[in-house]
């Protein structure tokens, strides 16, 4: 990421001005491999789990979630399992929430 595509926060962090949404309120929703899925299944909530690692493999550290999104702990689970497997520190992650 270009230093002119974050923000820099009083601690002197610097905060991605591109994030991922996790925001998927459709009736449906697409799997990485075209699947169709009907909202709130659990191969829906996969896909929530499986989004934010491949987004987080392609670079994105900034992520944004929310509780009426339903699917927190699928987020929370991807984001500990890349740190967990070295892919990014803690310390680089922005997770927003509202």
């Amino acid at each position: 990421m270009a230093a002119s595509s974050a923000i820099k926060l009083y601690t002197g962090a610097r905060l991605p001005m591109l994030g991922l949404g996790t925001y998927w309120r459709v009736p449906y929703a697409y799997t990485m491999g075209g699947k169709l899925l009907p909202l709130k299944s659990e191969e829906y909530k996969k896909t929530a789990y499986e989004c934010t690692k491949a987004a987080i493999s392609a670079g994105y550290r900034h992520i944004d979630t929310a509780f009426a999104y339903e699917n927190e702990e699928e987020v929370g689970r991807a984001i500990k399992d890349k740190i967990l497997d070295k892919t990014v520190k803690r310390t680089d992650m922005f997770v927003t929430g509202k």
